[in-house]
């Protein structure tokens, strides 16, 4: 009868396999940039590979603070917080990563999703320059592109997408990021919503301190090392998750790049994670 793996051991395969994704998610990114350096691509190419570096980097910073050793040697790996800290940043990347560039809609409705995510950003842009008392003209030179932008998002609308003409208020105040709800994004992405949930407060838990996160860490009464690896192993699957769909989906923008994502190893890590990312991790949560 085969034995039963350690949570150390758990812990050092997932690791592993981390570290695997992200050097094949950086030579990805490198063959990118050098093939298309100083070459014209378009939009979804161009911000779709900023927002994969991003999900890189956040990658690297989670294995830079990791421990290559059985963690009970190294007590940085129940550094859990800081860890969460870079957990939930992956979740949010690859989110947006699939509703802004992946999703397979027509151009205008696509178009609109970048104008909205842009509207939004340059909104808190002008708080904070404003807060700030910064210079003037960048104040206004943001605050005439948030007006142009929020035209052409209202004529598109007006035009375009009557059925969303109840969010132009909410756009205008610069509430709104999103313009499906969470879980349609997430179903067509591939991801049972509950999961995403589930994975998404389980790591904010640990970063804020909320009501909710202060009961969740004070149940550990006393150290308890068997708890603290189990939630380990569960955020770097979480990792491992969303770095597959990521690098699957940015071969989507590259097809060119398909054949490094056919190795053996890449699709079977994948087929777990589709696994577990569609419902499957309800069988794996641990009471």
């Amino acid at each position: 009868m085969d034995r039963r793996i350690t949570l150390e051991e758990e812990y050092l395969i997932n690791l592993k396999i981390l570290k695997y994704l992200y050097k094949l998610g950086a030579e990805m990114s490198i063959g990118v940039t050098n093939k298309y350096n100083k070459k014209p691509v378009n939009r979804d190419k161009s911000f779709g590979s900023i927002i994969f570096t991003k999900f890189l980097l956040h990658l690297n910073g989670l294995l830079n603070i990791l421990p290559n050793v059985p963690v009970s040697k190294d007590p940085k790996g129940f550094n859990l917080p800081t860890i969460c800290s870079l957990i939930r940043p992956l979740i949010e990347t690859y989110f947006v990563f699939f509703y802004l560039i992946i999703d397979d809609i027509n151009e205008k409705e696509k178009t609109l999703r970048l104008k909205v995510w842009e509207y939004y950003g340059n909104t808190l842009k002008e708080k904070v320059v404003e807060a700030k008392k910064l210079n003037r003209k960048i104040y206004l030179s943001i605050h005439n592109q948030s007006e142009k932008n929020f035209e052409e998002i209202k004529n598109m609308i007006v035009n375009d997408f009557p059925e969303l003409t109840k969010h132009i208020k909410n756009i205008r105040n610069g509430g709104v990021r999103f313009l499906l709800p969470k879980k349609e994004i997430s179903e067509k992405a591939g991801i049972d919503y509950q999961y995403l949930s589930f994975v998404y407060n389980i790591s904010s838990w640990y970063i804020h301190t909320s009501f909710s996160s202060i009961y969740y860490m004070s149940s550990f009464n006393e150290f308890d090392e068997k708890r603290a690896l189990e939630d380990l192993n569960l955020f770097l699957r979480i990792a491992i998750n969303f770095s597959s769909y990521a690098l699957r989906d940015f071969v989507k923008l590259f097809p060119e790049l398909q054949p490094m994502i056919e190795d053996e190893i890449f699709q079977e890590i994948l087929k777990q994670s589709v696994y577990l990312m569609k419902g499957g991790w309800k069988e794996d949560v641990v009471d």
